[in-house]
């Protein structure tokens, strides 16, 4: 039995190995100005190998080898899985038109507007929620105080407060469309939008709506502005990770600590997370716990309804016996796949998962406009943070892309129809 795990590990570092061959041969191939970092094909497999690979061998460094070799031939399916879906769209996409350069499909005007409305709005919720239930970054015990506040104003008040994401993000947006044409008081005001929905996100003790903004305009200035270097999304990525591990320190230590060693040893545990996840599903589904038949991705949608509906994260923290502050429990995206429907749930559902990446990115380059970019950047990035947390861990995502959507129904260009326009067309019916 090891030597089949010990294979499927082997076939795994081959088929990686392979991978970030053909990325250098593409990198090389295209040059550093127009290599796309964030293609569906680039940046998920390597975030993949990085957490998966480096998270394993730390796992494996911790409880032993024996703990982590069952975990191989998951995440080596998985990846295929994943690639087959990509490689299936592009080549259906063959001979498609793509655009040569960046569009603008939004109205600067109602852009603005429906920025500053929705800030106001949800900057008005966080601001009550903060004078009803406290800071929770203030707080001597950061981990509890976070996780208090969703009981305490119900799950609607909550997640609509949160989407101040979506203003801070169309504010970077903005600026960086726009900003030659702005006086310099304007562009101080688009920043202070941007800077004070970041501030109340870091505030309410969660990292990922930050670094869900902040990567998301990155990924959506590379496409349309301009690329992005490889050497200037390292950098950031690097600077986003020590910064994460740093808050990470802090909510768990109640004190900020620029200690280099305590900084990597968090690092490695956010890391480690993800192959802890999938073992602990992986132990427990279906021995002791039946698996859910669709039933853990339909909770993230069923959050929009009104009242309070359960959390994923929460319910499988429960169901796992787990007793710790702080949040939810994180499965990691494979673990996600096979709490639902085991081994086919993980082909599958990695398959499909990169189909839909892979459509998403074939629709922007076929229309690099505001929307597509966006929806695609901000999917890409949940897609990167899913593989340590899990699809639907946390169902900020489905409230970010539905304020998205809403904005883009609002600000999209339409053609307009004429009276004299109008009449001709009836006319023509009539006859």
């Amino acid at each position: 039995m090891a030597s089949i795990w010990l294979l499927s590990a082997l076939l795994m570092l081959v088929g990686l190995a392979g991978a970030i061959r053909d990325l250098v041969g593409a990198y090389r191939a295209s040059g550093p100005r127009s290599f796309d970092l964030f293609a569906p094909h680039v940046a998920f497999p390597v975030a993949y190998a990085g957490l998966y690979g480096v998270g394993s061998l730390w796992f494996a460094h911790v409880l032993g080898p024996s703990k982590v070799l069952p975990l191989y031939p998951f995440c080596f399916v998985g990846l295929l899985a994943y690639l087959g879906g990509v490689l299936a769209v592009s080549f259906l996409s063959r001979g498609q038109a793509m655009a040569d350069s960046p569009q603008r499909g939004w109205i600067p005007r109602r852009l603005a507007l429906a920025t500053a409305l929705l800030f106001a709005f949800s900057a008005t919720l966080s601001a009550w929620i903060m004078l009803r239930t406290g800071i929770p970054i203030l707080s001597s015990d950061v981990e509890t105080s976070r996780t208090l506040i969703l009981p305490q104003v119900g799950g609607y008040v909550y997640y609509l407060a949160r989407t101040i994401a979506v203003p801070s993000l169309l504010a970077i947006v903005y600026f960086f469309l726009h900003r030659r044409r702005l006086s310099n008081p304007a562009r101080l005001l688009w920043l202070a939008i941007a800077a004070l929905g970041l501030l109340a996100l870091a505030a309410s003790g969660y990292r990922n709506g930050v670094v869900f903004v902040l990567f998301t305009a990155v990924v959506a200035y590379s496409y349309l502005v301009r690329r992005v270097r490889l050497w200037y999304a390292a950098v950031f990525v690097a600077v986003l990770l020590v910064l994460v591990a740093a808050y990470g320190l802090f909510r768990s230590q109640g004190a900020i600590a620029w200690d280099t060693a305590a900084i990597a040893r968090r690092l490695l545990h956010e890391v480690a997370v993800v192959p802890v996840g999938l073992a602990n599903i992986l132990d427990k589904f279906p021995s002791e716990i039946d698996f859910f038949y669709g039933r853990g991705m339909l909770l993230g949608f069923l959050a929009l309804a009104p009242g309070e509906q359960p959390v994923l994260g929460l319910l499988l923290k429960d169901l796992l016996g787990l007793d710790y502050a702080g949040g939810g429990f994180s499965p990691s995206i494979l673990g996600s796949f096979y709490l639902e429907f085991g081994w086919p749930g993980v082909v599958g559902g990695m398959f499909l998962y990169g189909l839909l990446l892979a459509f998403l990115f074939q629709r922007l380059r076929r229309h690099p406009s505001e929307y597509p970019s966006l929806f695609y950047s901000f999917t890409l990035v949940y897609s990167l943070v899913a593989i340590r947390t899990g699809l639907l861990n946390d169902i900020f995502a489905v409230w970010f892309l539905v304020v998205l959507s809403a904005v883009h129904v609002y600000c999209r260009e339409s053609p307009r129809l004429s009276l004299s326009t109008l009449l001709a067309r009836l006319r023509g019916g009539t006859q």
